[in-house]
């Protein structure tokens, strides 16, 4: 591992846990992502299902190849700041005095320095940080985050109708082979550009930048043939959502569990061969 973590399993929980030791910026990097899931409960919901679905789906390990929880999270996260009308801001990119209006370009923000366990020093500041003077009492915290939901709350959109439109964006409607993943701030960042600052390669896979790290690519793992599999399960989970794979129920009858059901149905089992008899 890139980073030392000791991982292991809560069996009577059924909870996954990761221990690391002296290290500050997963700290802050934990901090960013908390303060995101307390904005709106759609972004907790949508990251179970894409979690479950990914495991289930044999494409959530980075031993083999495919994506960490991580990097669906990152995702998640990017497609839900894109929306035509966002739930979620780049908290990167809002100043500690933002009143909950549109995003700003070219504002100045504060830095706050983390090393990495390299040495190299990150800026991790974000708005609604915890541990930042701006909103380190209970109140001028809970009125950053009243402002930030009310922000979420523009957009109306079902927790349903959200995840399917997820999967159509990930299978058709992003960009993978020009464009990478990032949550710093609304702009499109280009492969070339992470290129020529980062020394990134240029390939058609799918690329994350790190909020903070962002030399660090979170999907360095994938490769062609597991990219190409990834893209089938994309399709396949927009497939099954909109009623139009083979095995899917008409969506006007269809029960919400029983397609959950469906979509994270183990791709191991769905590819054996019925028993005999």
């Amino acid at each position: 591992a890139r980073i030392p973590i000791l991982q292991f399993r809560h069996a009577p929980l059924e909870l996954e846990c990761d221990i690391g030791v002296n290290n500050r910026l997963a700290i802050r990097n934990t901090l960013l992502l908390r303060t995101y899931s307390e904005i709106d409960p759609r972004l907790r919901q949508l990251a179970y299902i894409i979690k479950l679905w990914s495991r289930r789906r044999d494409i959530n390990n980075p031993s083999q190849r495919t994506l960490s929880s991580y990097g669906y999270l990152l995702i998640l996260i990017h497609f839900l700041q894109q929306l035509r009308v966002p739930i979620l801001p780049p908290l990167q990119s809002l100043p500690p005095h933002w009143e909950g209006g549109a995003v700003q370009e070219d504002v100045d923000l504060p830095i706050v320095l983390v090393p990495s366990q390299d040495g190299k020093q990150h800026n991790t500041y974000f708005y609604g940080d915890p541990q930042s003077h701006s909103f380190a009492s209970p109140a001028a915290r809970a009125h950053a985050m009243d402002k930030l939901r009310r922000y979420a709350s523009r957009n109306t959109t079902s927790v349903g109708e959200l995840l399917l439109h997820f999967f159509w964006t990930v299978a058709f409607g992003f960009d993978w082979r020009r464009n990478v993943i990032g949550i710093r701030d609304m702009s499109v960042i280009s492969k070339e550009s992470k290129a020529s600052e980062d020394s990134w390669k240029l390939h058609q896979r799918m690329a994350i930048e790190d909020p903070f790290e962002t030399s660090y690519d979170v999907a360095h793992v994938v490769r062609d043939k597991e990219f190409k599999l990834m893209r089938r399960e994309f399709a396949r989970a927009y497939a099954v959502l909109s009623g139009s794979a083979v095995d899917a129920p008409p969506l006007d009858t269809a029960d919400p569990l029983s397609l959950i059901d469906l979509l994270c149905e183990p791709r191991a089992a769905e590819a054996a061969p019925p028993s005999a008899g």
